[in-house]
């Protein structure tokens, strides 16, 4: 018997409304529009998305930037600015990211002390998408905020 086909209503960046289809299976996640940066997560995918935030603080969103997984994010960021503690990195499920350089490259570790606190993510990307945009984003999934702030 096949999987029904599942769909998602989200807007592109506020613009319009589109209707995607989600993959049933190994949680790909469907294109939004014709911007292949932009993209829903799903399932287990949230575990490997990496959310890095420049700010003085790790709950206070400053620029942010979202990554689909460690290895990005790390060749993203300047090991100067992680020396200089510009940078705090979590997991999209909401486990602190240690980050540590060498002085030529960035690393990421996951906090082994740190629980995962997936609502405490969906309330600061609710923040960041509210401080980019002006508009209130409190009814917005994080797959929704994910496709609003756009990958790095």
């Amino acid at each position: 018997m096949a999987t029904p086909m599942q769909t998602r209503t989200i807007t592109d960046a506020g613009r319009r409304a589109q209707t995607v289809r989600l993959s049933p299976g190994r949680g790909s996640a469907p294109s939004v529009g014709k911007e292949a940066r932009r993209q829903v997560m799903v399932g287990p995918l949230l575990t490997e998305l990496v959310v890095v935030n420049e700010s003085d603080s790790v709950w206070e969103p400053g620029d942010v930037s979202l990554f689909r997984d460690r290895l990005r994010a790390e060749a993203y960021i300047e090991p100067v600015d992680v020396e200089n503690g510009e940078y705090f990195a979590f997991t999209g499920n909401g486990r602190t990211l240690k980050l540590r350089t060498d002085g030529q490259r960035c690393f990421m570790e996951t906090d082994e002390r740190a629980f995962e606190d997936p609502e405490r993510v969906r309330i600061f990307l609710r923040r960041a998408v509210e401080r980019q945009t002006g508009r209130d984003a409190g009814g917005m999934t994080v797959e929704e905020l994910i496709a609003e702030i756009g990958f790095s």
